[in-house]
């Protein structure tokens, strides 16, 4: 995770490869790199992506309902 959020942070590829799991199979994958996206500031996207799981049920949409609740707050820091 460290490792993943140092790419992320410190060059443009791995901004690119965050954005490029917005479309994951896994729908926690999708979330995660959502939140993370969103927490940097980067909300095209990132914000439908999560609305999206929120609106679903199970886990990853009560944690997508929290992302947002802590953007909508001003809270959501990096790394998540």
């Amino acid at each position: 995770m460290a490792d993943a959020w140092r790419l992320l942070e410190q060059s443009d590829a791995g901004r690119i490869a965050f954005r490029a799991l917005r479309s994951d199979d896994s729908i926690h994958v999708r979330g995660w790199a959502a939140a993370q996206l969103l927490a940097l500031g980067e909300h095209s996207g990132a914000l439908e992506i999560l609305e999206a799981i929120a609106a679903a049920d199970g886990l990853a949409s009560f944690k997508a309902k929290v992302v947002l609740s802590e953007w909508l707050a001003g809270r959501l820091r990096p790394p998540l």
